[in-house]
Parts: C-alpha cells; structure tokens; sequence
C-alpha cells in the first residue's frame, strides 16, 4: 500500500509540474546584442535588447527595465537610457549606457515582464558585463601648411594601425598655423605595453596637413609601474625607520650586579 501510495503521489506530481509548464510561456526568446562591451570611463555603449514570443496568443504586453550596478550590485544613477519602457514582440530596442566616472567591471541587466492573454504574467532576466576602463588620452599636434583655413574636418584615429570606431574627431586649423586634436581611448582589451596610434582625414583629401598620419608612441597602464615604485619608496623608508629605531635605542644591562648597573 505504501508503495502505491508513493507512486500516486509522484505521478500527481508530474502531472501538476506539466499543467503548469503547458500554462507558461516557455517558447520566448530574449537577449541583448552590442559590438562593443568596453569603453572608457564616462564613454557610452549602444546595445539592442528584444523579445521574441512565439506562443499563440490573442494579447500580448512586454515591458522592460534597464539597470547598470556595480560589482557590490548597487545600481549606478542615470546610467542607462531609457531605462524602462514597451516592447514590440520581436522588435529590438536600443539602449544607451553611460558609463560611470570609476573603473571597473560592471552589470547591464535587463528585466522583462510578458503578459499573454488572462495567463500570470512572468519575468525574464538578461545580464551583460561590461568593462570600464581609464582611457588614453590620445594627442596630435597638426600644421595646416596650405594657405587655406580649414574648419570642422573629420579625422579618425586608428591604434596599431587598425581604426579605432567611432573616434571621428572635428579638426579646425587655420592657414600655417597649428593644432592639436585629442581622443579618449578605452579598450579593456588593450595589452600592457608599448603602442602606436595615428590620425587620418576621413576623406584623404587634406594632404596640406601635416602631422595626421605620422605614428606617435604611448605604454598602456604606465600608472602601475609608478604605483609599484611608490608602494616600494614606502617599504624603504619603513625599513630604514626600523633599522634606525633597532640600533639606536638604548641597551640594558642585564645580568650585572646591581651596585655597577
């Protein structure tokens, strides 16, 4: 009997888990799409999320909200636009994130909410991680050698030769004179070391210029080597103060009789 009554209850079980699975949703697709997931600090990241539903329905309702937290999981303020809102079942959105003014690893998550019909609403949840880095300040100083002012020209910089998107920059120079573009570079993938980077005019015609083209050299995470000798300034100075303190203070003179101590 108690075996029977072991089985009954497993096959109410099962029964009651495929009810529930056949009431819900379970044919929905969601994600989030971007070509970047790195940037600098204060840069912005362009991404598409959607919702894709493939159940029947006669009714349908997909709303979403957007958050960037920190590695503690707090949400970092106006971080991403928009960061609430509708979606068209299928149609993807963009969202902007404007990334916060520390370094460091951080979390877009998304969260939708589909109601099909009279069913219970259900939740669905994306992450996506993304790198902020401090960048390079990336500087050419330009001569326009023609003799005719040039204003608003786009240039786009390129590191180890290879162009680096959206960095258009504007370039105005007057006629035999000089001046200087700059660009922050963010690349969480970038490797520690030496590199080369360079500017060129988006259409080539600007060859009066002189400057854009030519390489310039900058090392990646400089700043950790300045760290490190400072962290060791300070071990030596702590070492020094100790050594001074060990033979400079004074000695007592144990084991002696007390009338010559």
């Amino acid at each position: 009997m108690f075996a029977i009554a072991v089985l009954l209850a497993a096959a109410l079980a099962g029964l009651a888990a495929w009810t529930d699975a056949d009431e819900s949703s379970a044919v929905s697709n969601h994600g989030i799409s971007g070509d970047k997931d790195s940037t600098s600090t204060e840069g912005k990241l362009d991404f598409k999320i959607s919702f894709s539903e493939s159940d029947s329905y006669t009714s349908i309702s997909i709303t979403y909200s957007a958050k960037l937290t920190n590695r503690s999981g707090s949400t970092q303020a106006n971080a991403v636009s928009p960061s609430s809102g509708s979606l068209v079942n299928g149609v993807p959105e963009k969202l902007t994130v404007t990334a916060p003014k520390t370094a460091g690893t951080y979390t877009l998550v998304v969260t939708y909410t589909e109601q099909i019909d009279d069913k219970k609403s259900e939740t669905f949840t994306d992450e996506k991680k993304i790198k902020v880095v401090n960048p390079v300040v990336l500087s050419l100083t330009v001569k326009n050698e023609g003799t005719v002012s040039l204003s608003d020209v786009t240039v786009y910089f390129y590191v180890d030769d290879k162009l680096v998107e959206n960095s258009d920059t504007k370039l105005s120079v007057k006629a035999g004179e000089k001046a200087t573009i700059k660009y922050n570079y963010g690349n969480a993938d970038l490797s520690h070391g030496k590199h080369t980077f360079y500017a060129k005019a988006a259409d080539g015609s600007y060859l009066n210029i002189t400057g854009l083209d030519e390489k310039q050299t900058f090392y990646y995470k400089q700043g950790d080597y300045d760290l490190a000798n400072y962290l060791m300034l300070i071990a030596l100075v702590v070492l020094i103060v100790v050594a001074i303190y060990i033979f400079t203070r004074p000695v007592k003179n144990y084991g002696k009789p007390k009338s010559r101590r």
